[in-house]
């Protein structure tokens, strides 16, 4: 079951209980290239090293399509104008840095250095080291291609454009660029009658970026695609679950998003027009916004085995290979799945549906914009005035039940009085019971009844609570795709709201938050009042359900939705179930809705003489 699935599930049954817990207690009732810059002064570049611990598994690699069968005249390796050895020229603006080889013309590495929303601070890895969102293994990057790799119909071709040095037009190794400044990085290889020219336009104050290409042979065209990924994002993650996506690609259909898994890959071959496609994981993304639509993406995957704190894990690698059109300049984005940067790429580039590379889950239409125009500037300035996230969020949390507190009182109300009810209801029954059916009392008996009914439905009062489910929705997802919280501490041994806390005890580790809620939800439902028990039976009947929904409930949501959610999630969770407990404990002393509170049934007129009979209709 998906991440969205399961927390959506726990939501509406928590919802369902809180809601209907005096209902089970009480008896029924029914662009164009700009110029190039000046050089900035060289540095050194930095040198990567491989994934360790991996090995190929043979039968775990699947390819979209069979590529068609070299041609006649199969292209003769050839040996280029002039060998250029190989170069690694590195690119850093303030917000990222990317490391490229002159061996394929590819990237061989990326990370990000600041968010150019909300605080500034130092993005690190999952694992607290450097963050590298290229797979660094050469076997993975040998068999799926590298970012920006080109594949032909020519496997002989698609070996030579990836295995030659290409020349290119920085002299330095490493190009500094400001805020203000853009610099045109171009690759060339020429060789055998063949051109190969691959063109970037860098800028320092955004993370997208301008890409063409251009293959030729003996001046004619040759069609290629480019592969974009593999498996961009925190290369540190290795173990995927519920609440961690694992690496998939993303494309954009008339205004929607279709995703599709590593792990589970339903289709080879996607067909167009797509807007955009992207490889990307839970916080970062690689785009590409083609001029045009693409007619069609194809898909590849693979799988090795790794070895982690001891144990053999799978790590699944999906890559996208996109058809591009020789000379037509692309937009490419590499950074982070953040919604204010998105929203201005769709604006820049006319592709609005670019921001739903951003995982909103169920219900995207209402979810979207309570997060993006509601929560998240309001955690934003709370962190301001206090820079702790766990903080925000308690105090985000208190506002949001403060908020919906008239709905939680004109709740209980409603359902104590369909308790108070009972007795009237009962009475009413049994005298219509007793009545004959052409008893004239019946109609005013049954008119009366009807009354009551609206005035003792339970099920009204679960309406004002399940209007508050699209919030508490819309604050789950943005905990779980919110870069803030990202590696943002709270206390103590909480030092990263976006995964599970842990406090080793003895050498073992030890979730102390997800107990903490599992507690607070027990305190939530106890306090939650239940009508005096008419005989043993009802008794009886309410201590298993008090059990049920006290007990085994919130400890069958902890095992298994909480025990290893985002530290995040399950700090709202307990102290919005705390938050909740005492709102419970105010409205129980304040709430004294009895029988004698409502009217009663008012007795039938007693009829003088014998009743008409009805006037036979013309």
């Amino acid at each position: 079951m998906s991440m969205e699935k399961r927390v959506l599930l726990a939501f509406i049954l928590s919802t369902l209980v809180l809601a209907g817990w005096y209902y089970f207690f009480a008896p029924p009732t029914p662009h164009n290239v700009p110029p190039s810059g000046s050089s900035p002064p060289s540095a050194a570049s930095s040198a990567t090293s491989p994934e360790e611990g991996s090995t190929p598994h043979p039968s775990a690699t699947q390819e979209s399509t069979q590529r068609p069968a070299p041609s006649s005249d199969e292209i003769e390796l050839p040996v280029g104008e002039g060998e250029h050895p190989e170069r690694r020229i590195s690119v850093e603006t303030p917000f990222w840095r990317g490391t490229f080889s002159t061996h394929g013309a590819v990237a061989i590495s990326w990370n990000i250095k600041q968010i150019k929303t909300g605080p500034r601070k130092e993005i690190r890895g999952a694992d607290g080291g450097p963050l590298e969102l290229i797979p660094q293994s050469e076997e993975v990057l040998r068999e799926l291609g590298a970012p920006f790799a080109l594949v032909a119909s020519d496997e002989r071709l698609t070996r030579l454009l990836n295995s030659v040095n290409y020349a290119v037009s920085e002299p330095s190794e490493t190009i500094h660029l400001t805020a203000s400044e853009h610099r045109e990085v171009i690759f060339t290889w020429r060789g055998a009658g063949l051109e190969v020219y691959k063109r970037f336009v860098f800028y320092g104050d955004r993370f997208d970026f301008q890409y063409s290409i251009d293959v030729r042979r003996q001046n004619q065209p040759i069609p290629v695609e480019m592969v974009l990924g593999p498996n961009f994002g925190d290369q540190s993650v290795v173990q995927t679950g519920a609440y961690i996506s694992g690496p998939e690609v993303v494309v954009g259909i008339a205004d929607k998003a279709r995703r599709f898994s590593a792990r589970k890959l339903s289709v080879e071959e996607l067909k167009g027009p797509l807007d955009w496609v992207c490889a990307d994981d839970n916080y970062f993304a690689l785009a590409l916004i083609p001029t045009e639509p693409l007619e069609r993406v194809r898909l590849r995957t693979t799988m090795r085995r790794l070895v982690t704190d001891g144990a053999e894990v799978e790590k699944h690698y999906i890559a996208a290979i996109a058809p591009l059109t020789n000379g037509q300049v692309h937009t490419i984005f590499a950074g982070p799945k953040d919604p204010e940067i998105l929203t201005e790429l769709g604006r820049r580039v006319n592709r609005p549906s670019i921001e739903h590379i951003i995982r909103y889950g169920y219900m995207s239409s209402v979810i979207k914009p309570i997060i993006n125009q509601v929560l998240l500037p309001i955690l934003n300035f709370t962190y301001r005035l206090i820079p702790n996230y766990g903080v925000a969020i308690l105090l985000i949390t208190f506002v949001i039940n403060m908020l919906f507190f008239p709905l939680k009182w004109k709740s209980a109300v409603k359902m104590k009085k369909a308790q108070a009810l009972q007795p009237k209801m009962k009475e009413l029954q049994q005298k219509i019971k007793n009545l004959k059916k052409d008893d004239p009392q019946l109609k005013e008996l049954q008119m009366e009844q009807m009354r009551l009914m609206r005035e003792a439905n339970p099920l009204g009062g679960c309406l004002p609570m399940l209007l508050q489910l699209p919030v508490f929705w819309a604050f789950f997802i943005m905990l779980t795709v919110s870069l803030d919280l990202r590696q943002a501490p709270f206390v103590g041994w909480i030092n990263d709201l976006s995964s599970p806390d842990k406090l080793f005890i003895l050498g073992h580790e030890i979730h102390v938050l997800p107990i903490a809620m599992c507690l607070s939800w027990m305190a939530q439902t106890f306090v939650m009042p239940s009508p005096a028990p008419t005989d043993p039976t009802q008794k009886a009947q309410q201590r298993i359900q008090k059990v049920l929904m006290g007990v085994l409930m919130p400890v069958a949501f902890t095992v298994f939705f909480f025990w290893r959610a985002p530290s995040g999630l399950v700090l709202y969770w307990m102290f919005n179930s705390l938050v909740g407990a005492g709102q419970q404990v105010i409205i129980n002393r304040m709430t004294h809705v009895t029988a004698q509170e409502s009217p009663a049934p008012s007795p039938p007129k007693p009829q003088r003489g014998k009743p008409k009979k009805a006037k036979r209709a013309t």
